[in-house]
C-alpha cells in the first residue's frame, strides 16, 4: 500500500530493487495518485528499493533506498520525502 501524504499529486511511480536492475513498469493506477489518496502496490519486493516519482507538474526525482513493501505494511510518502527527493523545491 502506498499512502500519499506528501502534499503533491503523483503522475507515476516505478521501482528498482537494485541500482543494477531495470526500472519496473508503472506501479500507480491510471490517473496517478493524488495527495491524501492510497493505492495498492503489487509486485513490489519487501526490501529497500529505489522509487522513481513523476509528478503532475512534470518534475521527476528518485528516492533511494526506501523500505517499500507493496503488499505488506506499505509506505507513506511524506512532504519531507518529496522535498528531499526534489532538492528542497
Amino acid at each position: 500500500m502506498l499512502r500519499n501524504r506528501s502534499g503533491f499529486d503523483l503522475a507515476g511511480l516505478t521501482v528498482r530493487a537494485d541500482a543494477a536492475d531495470a526500472w519496473s513498469a508503472e506501479r500507480l493506477p491510471r490517473g496517478g495518485l493524488g495527495d491524501g489518496r492510497d493505492a495498492a502496490l503489487r509486485g513490489v519486493p519487501c526490501r529497500r528499493s529505489d522509487l522513481a516519482l513523476r509528478f503532475v507538474d512534470g518534475a521527476r526525482c528518485v528516492l533511494q533506498g526506501v523500505a517499500s513493501c507493496g503488499e505488506g505494511d506499505g509506505l507513506t510518502l511524506t512532504a519531507d520525502d518529496v522535498l528531499r527527493c526534489r532538492g528542497g523545491d
